[in-house]
């Protein structure tokens, strides 16, 4: 899905005169420096914060 949306927002996004969207704007990584987290839960959080990043990017487009 990443990969098709960035291919989508490259090609068809300039054909109607659309700006793109940033990407980096969308997946924040900020979660896994809690101190408090083992790992299962810091993968988790990476996990969950690229899932809904990747939503709200898809949105956004």
């Amino acid at each position: 899905m990443d990969l098709f949306l960035t291919i989508y927002q490259f090609t068809a996004l300039p054909l109607y005169g659309i700006p793109r969207v940033e990407r980096k704007d969308y997946f924040i990584y900020d979660r896994r420096f809690l101190k408090y987290l083992n790992l299962l839960q810091k993968i988790n959080c990476l996990y969950c914060a690229y899932i809904n990043g990747l939503f709200a990017y898809a949105r956004e487009i």
